[in-house]
């Protein structure tokens, strides 16, 4: 398994606890999860402000709100997942805050998840939202954070 991971941070509010290399140990480990898993992936990670997020919510989900974060995942191509994971800094904050949870984990948690979107797997049924859950929850513990399901 190959990684493409770039990222962008055109909102730089929570680039300097962010590196590359932590992003980048988070996917790897949560490929080692996933059942089956042999892709290449391609992945672009951007940290955006409330404004960005609410347009491509609005634009994609239409839903008329920031959201904390959103999956493009695009063709297969070959053996490569290709995908952007959009993550809003202040909802991710707030979410943090009032969930008592620290912001890295909230931050790990939330690439997890946006990763295995971009995997296909979705949360749409219960059985769905009880097998990603469940992934996302021992990818977390591996990773040395609680489960965010707790």
């Amino acid at each position: 398994m190959q990684l493409e991971l770039s990222l962008q941070f055109p909102y730089k509010i929570h680039k300097h606890f962010l590196p590359k290399s932590i992003i980048n140990f988070w996917i790897k480990s949560a490929i080692k999860h996933i059942p089956n898993f042999n892709k290449n992936l391609m992945i672009n990670i951007r940290f955006v402000d409330n404004d960005e997020a609410h347009t491509l919510n609005k634009n994609y989900r239409h839903k008329d709100y920031a959201t904390n974060v959103l999956t493009f995942a695009y063709d297969e191509i070959a053996e490569y997942i290709n995908a952007d994971i959009v993550l809003c800094c202040h909802v991710v904050e707030k979410e943090a805050l009032n969930e008592k949870k620290a912001i890295l984990a909230h931050y790990a948690h939330l690439i997890i998840h946006g990763l295995l979107h971009a995997c296909s797997y979705e949360h749409d049924t219960d059985k769905s939202n009880e097998i990603m859950q469940g992934l996302e929850a021992k990818i977390m513990l591996y990773l040395g954070f609680k489960s965010p399901y707790l």
